[in-house]
């Protein structure tokens, strides 16, 4: 068993007033509070365990109120039971046990134990217990208000002791779970009287009927952690080493939060001593602290490094931690002089998982930090003037590189050496570009970059910009990797030949080259060629587009019909191809190449006979090719605009002509449309009345399909498909391009459609087009429609009885009248006791009868007045005959349920409570014994009186015997009335009128004891809840009384036949070289049948007369010879001898004759034995009382 402190986060609370006693056969209930004080959730195992041996039946009496594991939030509690169920057979006794919980799976290895016990009691438990001693602890103390107490500071607790039995006994007190250095425990002085000493003893020695008190002292050590403790206090008796008491006390100790700080040096000189210090923390307190230090200067000019992780410093213990500076502003160090002087400041912080659980606040820092000192001393010469020194030349080398790094950059730049065309003259009909020869110098120049001298490349791009009268052409740009295609680097000079423009056209140009530099927007140079020509082709007549048209402007999908074109073209045989573009609201715009009249697939596939070559005509000695009834195979409806471009083979990839049609319409198929909102004729119907609805509809030869939809307020969903044939053709008068043609239009009206129930109804219809079957084309929704359900059945008045109380077995008889009785499937009657059973009756309509029609008595029912239907009917239930099967109070329900809805009641009525009278309740007026005690000794039985009232209402008698402690000491006896006639085991001693009279009715209850005889009655009409019991007062048969005690009574003890009581100690010289010498020791006692006789040191004799040969020892030697009686009663005497032997200084010769009338080996009582020793005189001088020894 281990100390419980608060660092375990799981706490058992008990509630110390309740009683720890119990008697066997009982259950006592314990109640607990488990407590979760972490910071997380704790899935909690409890459970119980058995100290010592005796205590394991617990383990199987035991149960708990909730299941394990204990789910527990943090910071909350829970109120947990122990049901202990003593059986009768239970030994009585001291149970002791602890309660044992445990998180695992949270807190691994903190297991919390509570110990406790319970004391099972014997049927005279009073008598019995009384004589167990009892303690008390002051101050009290409990688990909610501990004792708060300093570590090192002491707490005096008395703890009184009660010697409640007969004997006189010692008391010992002790702390197993606590270490020595925790406690003290002072027993009383005793002082004993013949040598007037006082003194302190081990333990507490009380008399009978006494107390006393010992202090226990509880002086924690100085730096015991702080938290709650619950030590066990155990008192044990010498008298019974078996028995023992506990109590528990409940310290908290309180926590000490001081820690000192200690730095070692105060001052450090840096560099010249080991830039380390030395802190030192101290736990002067109680509680583990883990310190994580920092140290800073007002300037930062240091870093201080701890040379450690921080870790837990337990209670009284010390840490060293090392702090290592190091500069961080190195150029403040002084160049000169006593050096710099400053001060840092040392920083705690606490670990924030280590908070106080009686504050929640983690642990008091100390105010008074020591100040270490830093001295930076100052710099030696050569660190001064050396530095000085470079810095100059460093200076005048950076002024020369920077300088020729500025020529280089500013004065160095790419420049065009030479610049010319490779012809001067070119011809425009061999479409070739004009080609350059380029030479460039100062490619190269020395730059830093990334801290590198490099001769790199510093051209980046060249510009060549064509000029003519028209101004400026294309300008071409070349970076410094694509020259490398035409040009072959040497040192710092390019050379460039055959560099290509894009200049192909006929005219007079010049180009200027223009040079840029890496990193620059501006050319470092630009050079401009001589004129060079382009030779333009002879002029050729070009083909030009005279008409382009479409056959019509507007054409319809209905008639499958495509756009056609036409065109006529000049000079046929200069064309190279012909394209075709459309571009429709619908799509991206669609080219085609056409070779003459036909697209230009048709000619490469071979297709012959689908090739149009198109016609040619001659006019003014010119050529036209004309083109008519082209097809595009453009079906599909939409707006488009056609677009016709001529190529001339002199310049194919430019038209040389162009023109485009107005805007040419196809006309999609019309698409079926509702025309007007779905109608109804009216909006409410009657149940299985029809519904017609009426709408129209336009273009119906596009209609693939026409659908009615119904949707129901039940969420039922029913799709129909309508015939067109029961719709009427119309002609519709709409606004359309071509009034020639005029659509169709067809009404559908008186559309008859039956719903399937009442409710309320929405119809939807769907028209789909032949166009596209997948999705409707339009649809239109009706108003919502109701249809009325069926009239239900309704009880019309209340429900009435013919009165409101009845006798027991008296029927009852219901009325109550009904509506609508065709539609009635059934009728229930329900049941309802006072007692909540229900019992359900159906009842057929038949049993009923018409009344009359409901025109016929709207003067009667204000609820047929208000409902009134032409063949509605009433029936009337009159005297419904019911039998409640016991007394109490009913109701009775009327349910009705209709054919529509037969799972459900249409209508149901109560009636008002109605009480059942019960039966005469027998009564036990009178139960008790013929007398108040019997005897044993002259083997009386007990015999019983009783009296019953109305005993006609009785079935069954019991009759038992019951123990102090409830066990069963005389057996149970059953007693049944059939039809008022009595058992056989009652005939003799009762008489039944209208009570039951019993006179000396035998018990079988002899033997010694008390008994309380317990009397049941059973009702004829009733259940075991309902049984009358009553007891008598407690009987008691004497036992036969026991005999008294023999005396005890020492009639003689003596040695060699001298009584002890006249010569208590006797010294015999013996002379070692003699053989072994006897003496004889005797005794008589009173004799009895319960006389114990001992004879100490050689255990217990059988005879109350007797004697025994004792060999003396070899001197010299000393023993107590002891005679001790004892009888039943405890009572007790004796009588001592002491015997000596010394050593013999006489040579006196042994006697071998032996004293007259004696035989060798035989003695009487009370003379010395042959070959025995005879006893020196004792000492004139009579030894003090102390020496004696005890009668």
């Amino acid at each position: 068993m281990t100390t419980q402190i608060a660092n375990n986060p799981l706490v058992i609370e008990d509630f110390p007033a309740e009683s720890n006693q119990i008697a066997r056969g009982y259950t006592v209930k314990r109640r607990i509070i488990v407590k979760n004080l972490g910071a997380k959730k704790a899935d909690i195992d409890i459970w119980i365990a058995a100290t010592d041996a005796k205590s394991e039946p617990l383990l199987r009496w035991c149960s708990f109120s909730a299941e394990t594991p204990l789910e527990l939030k943090p910071r909350e509690n829970r109120e947990i039971a122990l049901y202990f169920e003593v059986p009768p057979q239970a030994t009585p006794g001291l149970y002791n046990y602890e309660i044992l919980i445990e998180a695992p799976a949270q807190y691994p290895d903190k297991i919390f134990r509570r110990p406790q016990q319970i004391r099972v009691l014997r049927s005279d438990r009073d008598a019995e217990w009384s004589n167990e001693p009892g303690f008390i602890i002051q101050p009290l103390t409990n688990s909610a208000n501990p004792y708060p107490l300093q570590a090192g500071e002491k707490l005096a607790l008395k703890v009184i002791v009660e010697n409640r039995s007969k004997r006189v006994d010692r008391f010992y007190l002790n702390c197993p779970e606590l270490t020595k250095d925790w406690f003290t425990i002072h027993y009383p002085e005793s002082r004993i009287e013949t040598s007037g000493v006082v003194k302190e003893t081990d333990g507490l020695e009380l008399n009978p009927g006494t107390n006393g008190e010992i202090t226990l002292i509880f002086h924690p050590p100085l730096h015991t952690p702080s938290g709650n403790y619950f030590p066990t206090i155990r008192l044990t008796s010498y008298n019974k080493d078996e028995l023992v008491l506990l109590d528990v006390v409940y310290l908290q100790i309180l926590p000490n939060q001081a820690l000192a700080i200690e730095l070692h040096p105060l001052l450090l000189r840096f560099p010249s001593e080991k830039p380390v210090f030395e802190i030192k923390l101290i736990n002067q307190g109680n509680i583990i602290r883990e310190i994580a230090i920092s140290a800073g200067d007002r300037e930062n000019l240091f870093i201080y490094t701890p040379e450690f992780t921080p870790e837990p410093i337990p209670p009284g213990q010390s840490r060293n931690f090392p702090l290592t500076v190091k500069p961080r502003k190195w150029w403040r160090r002084p160049l000169w002089g006593k050096g710099l002087e400053f001060n840092f400041d040392i920083e705690l912080e606490n670990n924030e998982q280590l908070i106080l659980p009686e504050t929640a606040k983690p642990p008091v820092l100390p105010k008074d930090l020591p100040q270490g000192t830093l001295v930076w001393e100052p710099r030696p010469w050569w660190q001064v003037l050396l530095p000085i020194l470079l810095l100059l030349l460093l200076l005048l080398g950076v002024i020369s590189v920077g300088a020729f790094l500025y020529w280089q950059k500013v004065f160095v730049k790419p420049k065009i050496s030479k610049v010319e065309s490779t012809q001067k003259v070119y011809q425009e009909i061999y479409e070739q570009p004009i080609r350059l020869n380029l030479s460039i110098s100062n490619l190269r120049s020395w730059e830093l970059k990334n801290w590198k001298f490099q001769n790199d490349i510093r051209l980046s791009t060249i510009k060549i910009i064509p000029q003519n009268r028209e101004g400026i052409g294309k300008i071409i740009s070349y970076d410094y990797n694509q020259l490398l295609q035409y040009c072959q680097q040497q040192t710092a000079t390019l050379t460039c030949t055959n560099l290509p423009t894009e200049t192909k056209q006929a005219g007079n140009y010049t180009f200027k080259i223009e040079l840029y530099p890496i990193g620059q927007n501006k050319p470092s140079d630009s050079k401009e060629t001589d004129t060079i020509i382009i030779q333009p082709i002879p002029p050729v007549a070009v083909p030009k587009i005279i008409e382009f048209y479409s056959s019509k402007l507007v054409y319809r999908e209905t008639l499958k019909e495509q756009v056609i074109l036409n065109w006529k073209l000049s000079n046929p045989s200069q064309i190279q191809n012909v394209t075709l573009t459309h571009s429709g609201s619908n799509g991206s715009p669609i080219k085609k190449t056409f070779i003459q009249c036909s697209p230009q697939e048709l000619k490469y596939q071979g297709l012959q006979l689908s090739f149009n070559a198109g016609k040619i005509e001659k006019v003014n000695n010119i050529d036209y090719l004309v083109c008519t009834g082209v097809f595009t195979n453009v079906t599909n409806p939409g707006n488009y605009i056609f677009k016709l471009e001529v190529f001339s083979k002199q310049n194919p990839k430019q038209p040389s002509d162009t023109k485009q049609t107005d805007t040419i319409t196809i006309k999609p198929v019309p698409v079926p449309k509702i025309l007007e909102k779905v109608s109804s004729n009216k909006v409410v119907y009657e149940y299985n009345e029809p519904i017609f609805l009426n709408w129209r509809l336009s273009d119906p030869a596009q209609i693939a399909e026409l659908r009615i939809i119904q949707q129901g307020s039940d969420g039922a969903v029913a799709k129909t498909t309508l015939d067109l044939r029961q719709c009427r053709t119309q002609i519709s008068t709409p606004e359309i391009a071509n009034p020639a043609i005029k659509p169709e239009a067809i009404a559908c009206q008186n559309i008859r459609i039956a719903p399937p129930k009442a409710g309320t109804y929405n119809y939807k219809i769907e028209v789909v087009s032949k166009q596209a079957p997948n999705q409707p084309s339009d649809l239109k929704e009706t108003d919502t429609i109701t249809v009325k359900p069926i009239p239900s059945p309704q009880i019309i008045d209340q429900v009435s009885t013919n009165k409101a109380v009845y006798e027991y077995n008296e029927p009852i008889f219901l009325n109550w009248r009904l509506s609508e009785p065709a539609q009635i499937e059934e009728m229930r009657i329900i049941q309802q006791g006072s007692d909540g059973s229900v019992a359900k009756t159906t009842l057929s309509p038949i049993q009923c009868q018409t009344q009359i029609s409901a025109t016929e008595v709207s003067q009667e029912s204000n609820f047929i007045k208000n409902n009134p239907t032409k063949s509605q009917k009433i029936i009337i239930c009159q005297n419904i005959r019911l039998a409640p099967p016991k007394a109490g109070n009913y109701n009775y329900k009327i349910e009705v349920f209709s054919k529509q809805y037969p799972n459900q009641p249409a209508n149901y009525k109560e009636t008002s409570t109605i009480t059942i009278k019960p039966l005469p309740v027998p009564k036990i007026t009178q139960i008790l014994s013929t007398k108040p005690f019997y005897e044993a000794a002259k083997n009386e039985e007990i015999y019983l009186n009783w009296e019953i009232s109305n005993a006609n209402q009785v079935r069954d008698l019991k009759l038992i015997g019951l123990a102090p402690d409830g066990s069963v000491n005389s057996e149970l006896k059953r007693y049944t009335i059939i039809n008022s006639a009595l058992p056989p085991q009652l005939k003799n001693f009762c008489r039944l009128t209208t009570n039951l009279v019993c006179r000396e009715v035998p018990s079988g209850a002899k033997q010694a004891g008390e008994y309380t005889f317990k009397l049941t009655v059973v009702p004829k009409q009733g259940s075991e809840e309902s049984e009358i019991t009553k007891n008598t007062p407690t009987v008691k048969i004497k036992p036969v009384p026991p005999k008294p005690a023999t005396p005890v009574k020492i009639i003689y003890f003596k040695v060699n036949g001298q009584d002890v009581t006249a010569k208590p100690k006797f010294i015999y010289e013996i002379n070692k070289q003699r053989k072994p010498v006897d003496i004889i020791l005797s005794w008589q006692v009173e004799d009895g049948e319960d006389i114990k006789v001992e004879l100490m040191p050689f255990g217990d004799v059988q005879k109350p007369q007797g004697s025994k040969i004792y060999t003396l020892s070899k001197p010299p030697s000393s023993v107590t010879i002891t005679l001790k009686v004892t009888n039943k009663a405890g009572e007790q005497t004796t009588q001592s001898v002491a015997i000596e032997t010394a050593e013999s200084t006489r040579s006196d010769q042994i006697r071998t004759s032996s004293p007259k009338g004696t035989t060798p080996g035989e003695t009487k009582p009370g003379e010395i034995a042959p070959q025995t020793a005879s006893p020196l005189p004792t000492s004139p001088f009579t030894p003090s009382p102390i020496e004696l020894p005890p009668n």
